[in-house]
């Protein structure tokens, strides 16, 4: 599936992925509102990544409060794969098979929406990070900027021109060229333009 219409997928899930939470947590019912407590639950979890259905609650508690205190917590967590529900298990499906259904920090962050935006640069610039984390960055970053993809590549192309240290800054601008995928294929060509030059292209 073409990344341009996988976008429209995902943007369709991020209202079901919320709202549909086949996952038990008595912990934390669908009507729990203390972020600092869902903060504070997630930063206390040993691993960011191992399935646990109360992790995967209070992730998707967090994303409507649009909470940027939330953010470096969600950040940790963007290669977290939630557990599959016994129904899912068993072929039955309530919400989309699809990435912000499996890994519920992505759609949480896009819910957030610009404020996860500095964080998301961090992560996607940073040397160490690996290269899926990389892809689940640039994915929020595109998400967040769902409504016109030419202000994601423009956005991550600003990030590339402020970086101080060269590998960021060829980081990020990696990350535009990736980003301009999810334009539409009669934006192709335009969100092309915003995209800076690679050095083989200035040969």
């Amino acid at each position: 599936m073409r990344k341009t219409n996988l976008i429209i997928v995902l943007v369709t899930a991020l209202g079901a992925a919320s709202a549909a939470l086949a996952e038990e947590c008595s912990e934390f019912p669908p009507e729990f509102s203390d972020v600092d407590k869902l903060i504070h639950f997630l930063d206390a979890q040993e691993s960011p990544t191992a399935p646990n259905d109360c992790v995967t609650v209070a992730i998707r508690l967090l994303g409507p409060f649009q909470s940027s205190k939330a953010v470096p917590t969600l950040i940790r967590y963007l290669d977290y794969k939630r557990p599959l529900s016994s129904a899912e298990r068993n072929g039955v499906w309530f919400h989309p098979n699809v990435v912000t259904s499996r890994y519920p920090t992505i759609s949480a962050l896009a819910t957030i929406g610009e404020a996860s935006l500095p964080e998301l640069v961090r992560v996607i610039g940073d040397p160490k990070t690996s290269p899926k984390t990389r892809d689940s960055a640039v994915f929020t970053v595109m998400l967040v900027h769902r409504q016109k993809p030419e202000e994601g590549i423009s956005f991550l192309e600003d990030a590339a021109n402020k970086a101080t240290e060269t590998t960021t800054g060829s980081l990020l601008q990696d990350a535009a060229r990736k980003a301009a995928d999810f334009c539409r294929a009669d934006e192709h060509s335009r969100c092309g333009t915003l995209l800076s030059p690679t050095p083989d292209e200035l040969h």
